[in-house]
């Protein structure tokens, strides 16, 4: 797990990396950065950085660079977890935007020492949960966690491997023999040629050497695997 604890002032990002280290300590291993909001920025754009859980403070003034900040994460790393530090009591102190970006927690500093480790509980249960439902591969020197229910098809194509989602299409390393064991926790993506997995929830229909997608596309079957493809299909009510 990859923490990220982004704090301007130096007195309370030790305390939030001390808070840190002695929970996960006894139970796993973690990978623990602190950055300020400008370092935090410069490494966004490094390629080969990655974030699981992010942890930063926001206050009533800071609010907006903040936002921008988390908006950028959530837009790198889609499952990334969230815990906001509230550093003063206000009304001006309650950000509803918040809740549209993985918030896991909203924990007032003078709550830390008892809310942070429920927190952190919760993350690492979370990141789990998350792994278990994701295809988790390496691309352009970043790991990415693909959910298994947005990924539309599979195909290997000269020595590349593209994992095709309803709204993207990521370049991965791994060949496809090598992804079988993986994609079997999640039976409706079946291999059904040499060089393609589908998702039998995005198909509309089967034939003897296709199937054809929701979005239009022909995904092909060959002879090897039409037998167990078809059996799969018999017996699920993905094509119902």
């Amino acid at each position: 797990m990859k923490i990220t604890i982004c704090c301007e002032d130096e007195k309370l990002m030790q305390k939030l990396k001390k808070q840190v280290e002695d929970y996960f300590f006894p139970i796993r291993r973690i990978y623990l950065v602190t950055l300020t909001r400008e370092e935090m920025k410069q490494e966004l754009q490094k390629k080969s950085y990655f974030c699981d859980l992010l942890i930063i403070p926001i206050t009533a003034k800071e609010s907006a660079s903040v936002m921008k900040l988390i908006r950028e994460v959530k837009a790198n790393f889609p499952t990334y977890q969230l815990i906001c530090i509230g550093r003063e009591h206000s009304e001006n102190n309650y950000y509803p935007e918040l809740f549209e970006l993985n918030l896991l927690y909203y924990i007032y500093e003078d709550k830390l020492e008892s809310l942070l480790p429920r927190a952190l509980r919760l993350t690492s249960g979370r990141l789990e949960f998350i792994v278990e439902r994701c295809l988790v591969c390496k691309s352009n020197h970043q790991i990415l966690k693909i959910p298994f229910d947005d990924i539309t098809y599979i195909e290997r194509e000269m020595h590349t491997t593209k994992v095709h989602t309803k709204d993207s299409c990521y370049y991965i390393r791994s060949k496809l023999n090598e992804l079988e064991d993986v994609l079997a926790k999640y039976p409706a993506l079946i291999r059904c040629h040499m060089s393609f997995f589908v998702n039998c929830n995005y198909a509309v229909s089967f034939g003897n050497k296709k199937f054809e997608l929701k979005s239009g596309e022909i995904i092909p079957i060959s002879r090897k695997y039409y037998q167990s493809v078809k059996e799969y299909v018999m017996h699920s009510n993905t094509l119902d």
